[in-house]
């Protein structure tokens, strides 16, 4: 490392008095000094670390010059980083960890190892009286050293490392038997009420960014709003998760446990590790010895060790603390390989947690590392892009696109889980046992379920979903488990919304759709189906007597899931889409062929011609407007437009009501009515990864009128930057072709609606789709930080803190990017 100038209280008189406060330097003269940085950019993050080489001599030996090497810890030149460590008492805490707390876990020890040597574990730390700052012994004069971060450790390295935290966490547990409040310095200092808005803001900055890079790579692109979704509730998942679990084991944890805090001395015949000792204890914790597992565990082994050998470290540990906690007097800890493997698997999120922030620091290369003099004091970012930069390093990307799938699978990827979510009473082992005996048409008994929020922030506005997934046995006896997964769909938080919903009859509608209306069409497709591959449109509906709640069969246990509706559709899942509405449409004309009165439900009442309903609505939606006008004024090279969608809003409700209307002399289907991205789910090709089918869901703002309703709602809500307009016209082909065979099928005139007459109405109600990006696109292309609360919306439509809601939203960066295209195009077509 190269010599720095030091600081100026880093002089020959401070270190001859920290030299002197260990009994065996007493008396010492320091002749010279010289110091370095000891380590280099990316290896630390929270402190100035100086690495001393020191020339002295001792008084009774005149003409002997030694020397020796310190470590000099101080707070870190980033402002944000050295008040937050200062707030947080972080010195204070590694100091007494160093001077008090390890000597006397490691005195009891020695007390009962019947004269075996015990290892220190940590290096010696010098007394001072200067504030934030610590003197430690350099253990690289002994021969230990750091392994490379970023090629991660081996099972060798592992075993040392995880053998040495078992022993250090039993002998904290001696200590805390022998005086409980010796943990008491070691309470929370990080996740606590003063450091909420600090340390949620540089959560949301850190899974934004990351969010930002993984939407990016072939395959991953849903990740980044599975990603953002979880910012909401990180803060109050870390502060359930770090807290000590009642009844169990708590150890002092060491809280920063990764490969840059552990040193290694190597065997030198061997050159394989033999002693670790651990070092910067800023955020030790007394809590459960799971956290500091899993901060281990997704930091610092290889993958593939990660992969292969958590299970078996786990007991290796496991077996270490057991033994030590013997050697201490300690066995009547009762803390099982199970309950530790339970604590690890229900604390997971903590693992992501690190995975998502920690892991950059590990694997990033020179040009890779943070730049923590971007963060602000509130834990803010000055540069979004500099923020990213970590996260889009090529051994990052390597590692997180295995842990991806690794944390889906325990279902930790952007849905909140049980006690992060509100389950109502109802949603109990009852309610569900009692809709899967209908199902079964037998008694079922639950035996388990495991609730979750069903989508993230942004992703659903007019319900609550949770998704569960049930454990369950077909008699009291039996063996056999079975699982089945369940979409539960009920109002959603917020008067002003669930009054909305029943002026719509939005559940009405949507339950009469799965009851009654699907199923018709379902008879007739089916007869006209040849081959017997006949596909449903939709999820399976299961019956329940409870008002306002439908259940529904979750897709995603049968390989569907939803498209990333920041980027939007390509053309084959485009073309599975329309089609798909082809049919629905299709099917509808037959069944009210059939059977007029079937669709007498479906009358149109969100944009209803009269009554309080118009009233309301047109209040709603000349306020939109209004707010997007003022936005416009605003931005730079948008200004042009804002004259031109002023003049749209005195007329902007009449001119979307007779667009809803039923069309006189020309084809009326039943509409989707919200038939965007998330209002569909897609399923892949098992082989080859190409999309095959599409089911569509949410069918509260079911219409009957033209088919270019849906049609134009999804063209301009749903489709990427590429098919927007490029593909419009080919689009509509697949459909009219799709449309055409399908009623020809159903024994219906096909040559009905032409694909002249197809494109002339698409023409005649471009103004709807005009609206719908003025209005309601925003919403969908909404970062889950850009959403708004709803269910603090008033009846004037303005939200608690007395801001309407699109002021937020329409701030989005996609929304104003993809705006920006459709006013270059509504102003070519003269409709602006």
């Amino acid at each position: 490392m190269e010599t720095v100038e030091r600081p100026s209280w880093l002089d020959e008189t401070f270190i001859e008095d920290a030299l002197r406060s260990r009994e065996e330097y007493g008396g010492v003269i320091v002749a010279d000094i010289r110091v370095q940085l000891a380590v280099g950019k990316g290896e630390n993050y929270t402190s100035t670390v100086y690495r001393v080489c020191v020339q002295f001599k001792r008084r009774n030996i005149d003409d002997a010059t030694e020397s020796t090497s310190l470590i000099i810890k101080g707070l870190s030149a980033v402002e944000f980083m050295a008040k937050f460590l200062e707030h947080c008492n972080t010195f204070g805490k590694e100091t007494k960890i160093y001077q008090v707390t390890v000597p006397a876990m490691i005195s009891l020890l020695q007390q009962n190892s019947q004269g075996r040597k015990v290892q220190p574990l940590v290096p010696f730390c010098y007394k001072t009286s200067r504030p934030h700052t610590l003197i430690l012994e350099d253990l690289t004069s002994f021969g230990f050293r750091m392994a490379d971060r970023r090629t991660r450790l081996d099972l060798l390295h592992c075993t040392l490392a995880l053998k040495g935290l078992a022993r250090f966490h039993a002998m904290s547990v001696a200590l805390h038997d022998k005086n409980p409040s010796c943990m008491d310095d070691y309470a929370e200092d990080v996740y606590t009420d003063n450091n909420r808005d600090i340390m949620s803001k540089y959560s949301e900055s850190s899974f934004n960014a990351l969010a930002n890079v993984v939407e990016k790579w072939s395959g991953f692109e849903e990740y980044g709003d599975k990603f953002r979704g979880m910012i909401p509730t990180i803060w109050d998942r870390m502060v359930e998760i770090i807290k000590p679990v009642n009844g169990s084991l708590s150890v002092l944890n060491h809280g920063d446990f990764w490969v840059n805090n552990m040193m290694f001395h190597y065997c030198p015949d061997t050159e394989k590790p033999e002693e670790v000792r651990f070092v910067d204890f800023q955020l030790s914790r007394y809590s459960s010895p799971a956290l500091d597992l899993l901060y281990f565990m997704y930091t610092s082994p290889s993958e593939d060790v990660r992969s292969e050998y958590t299970d078996h470290l786990l007991e290796v540990y496991h077996k270490e603390l057991l033994g030590t906690l013997k050697v201490l007097g300690c066995e009547h800890h009762q803390f099982t390989i199970e309950q530790l493997k339970k604590e690890f698997e229900d604390k997971s999120f903590f693992g992501l947690m690190t995975a998502c922030t920690v892991l950059t620091a590990v694997l990033a290369g020179p040009t890779e590392s943070y730049d923590m003099e971007n963060f602000k004091e509130d834990g803010s970012i000055l540069n979004s892009e500099s923020l990213e930069r970590p996260y889009s390093g090529s051994r990052y990307k390597e590692a997180v696109q295995k842990l991806i799938p690794h944390f889906e699978k325990k279902g930790k990827m952007g849905s909140t889980n049980v006690g992060e979510v509100t389950i109502p009473p109802w949603l109990n082992y009852e309610f569900v046992a009692e809709i899967l005996s209908e199902r079964k048409d037998k008694q079922i008994f639950v035996t388990d379920m495991d609730v979750k929020a069903a989508v993230g922030r942004g992703d659903n506005y007019l319900s609550t979903l949770y998704r569960i997934t049930v454990e369950f046995i077909e008699s009291k006896d039996g063996n056999e488990v079975n699982k089945y997964g369940l979409v539960i769909k009920t109002l959603p938080d917020g008067e002003i919304l669930q009054k909305l919903i029943h002026d719509i009859q939005g559940f009405e509608k949507e339950l009469q759709m799965y009851k009654i209306t699907l199923p018709a069409m379902y008879l007739k497709m089916m007869g006209m189906s040849t081959n017997g591959n006949f596909h449903p449109l939709s999820a399976r509906y299961l019956p329940s007597k409870r008002k306002d709640t439908i259940v529904l069969e979750d897709l995603q246990h049968l390989g569907y899931k939803m498209a990333n509706r920041h980027t939007g559709l390509d053309l084959e899942h485009c073309k599975l889409t329309v089609r798909a509405l082809a049919r629905l449409h299709a099917a509808s004309v037959a069944l009210h062929k059939t059977d007029p009165s079937s669709i007498d439900m479906y009358s149109e009442l969100m944009f209803a011609d009269t009554g309080e309903q118009r009233e309301n609505m047109e209040k709603s939606f000349q306020s939109n407007l209004n707010v997007l006008v003022s936005k416009l004024d605003e931005w730079p090279g948008y200004e042009p437009y804002a004259n031109k969608i002023r003049k749209l809003v005195p007329t902007a409700v009449d001119r979307i009501i007779k667009c809803t209307k039923p069309r006189e002399g020309s084809l009326n289907v039943l509409n989707h009515g919200d038939c965007w991205t998330n209002n569909m789910m897609f399923h892949y090709c098992p082989k080859t990864g190409e999309v095959d089918d599409v089911r569509l869901i949410d069918f509260q703002l079911v219409r009957f009128s033209s088919p270019v309703l849906d049609l134009q709602y999804f063209l301009c809500t749903s489709t990427n930057d590429e098919i927007r307009f490029g593909q419009r016209d080919r689009l509509l082909r697949e459909y009219h072709a799709e449309l055409r065979d399908t009623l020809e099928d159903l024994k219906l005139d096909p040559q009905q609606y032409t694909l002249q007459q197809l494109n002339e109405d698409f023409e005649e109600n471009e103004i709807f789709g005009l609206l719908m990006v003025c209005t309601y696109l925003s919403a969908m292309l909404a970062t889950s930080i850009d959403v708004p609360d709803f269910s603090e919306l008033k009846e004037d439509f303005m939200l608690d803190d007395g801001t309407h809601p699109m002021e937020k939203l329409l701030e989005g960066k996609r929304f104003k990017e993809v705006l920006y295209t459709f006013l270059h195009y509504y102003e070519n077509k003269g409709l602006i």
